[in-house]
């Protein structure tokens, strides 16, 4: 439970900044954790279909 609300600090962009100002990286690059999350798996899914036969994987999922 304490490691996934840590890890949920980092998706605070101001929470983050401040964490990383007290460790002494006050001038450290901003990301935006979830704009970055949702560019990647936009770019999983644009993978995944370019590899997959996505009229198969959606026949079989319909047989479920």
């Amino acid at each position: 439970m304490l490691g996934t609300g840590l890890h949920g600090l980092f998706e605070h962009p101001d929470t983050c900044s401040a964490l990383l100002g007290r460790l002494g990286l006050e001038h450290a690059e901003h990301v935006d954790y979830r704009a970055h999350r949702e560019r990647e798996l936009e770019r999983l899914a644009d993978t995944l279909e370019q590899q997959l036969d996505m009229d198969a994987v959606m026949a079989l999922l319909d047989h479920s």
